[in-house]
């Protein structure tokens, strides 16, 4: 019921791609358009921002400062949707307990660089 296939195999299929590819970069030129003319990067006055891992670092954070600044949002985040009279103490305690494990955990696989950011 659907359309005609257009090759007969995926094998054919990736062949026909491959050979796409082929004349692509035969006729693409090899370096940039003769008309372009590299641009120096304005100097500025602002200080570079560090990536993720480096303010991590510089900052010192240890496990407890991370794990308690996740208990904190998943308090509030846990009393953003649901009113004080209606919530469960119960609910709210497991769902504190969870968050810290995984902060825990988080938090400990990132030092081992088995997580890229936290």
């Amino acid at each position: 019921m659907g359309r005609p296939r257009k090759y007969e195999s995926p094998a054919d299929r990736q062949k026909a791609y491959l050979e796409r590819k082929a004349q692509e970069s035969d006729t693409t030129p090899a370096g940039p358009a003769p008309t372009a003319v590299p641009s120096e990067a304005p100097a500025s006055d602002e200080p570079q921002v560090a990536s993720g891992a480096e303010r991590v670092y510089s900052s010192k954070l240890t496990e407890d400062d991370y794990v308690r600044h996740q208990l904190l949002q998943t308090e509030a985040y846990a009393q953003s949707f649901r009113s004080p009279e209606k919530s469960s103490k119960l609910a709210l305690q497991e769902r504190m307990i969870r968050a810290e494990q995984y902060a825990r955990w988080r938090f400990q696989a990132w030092e081992r660089g088995e997580v890229f950011s936290l």
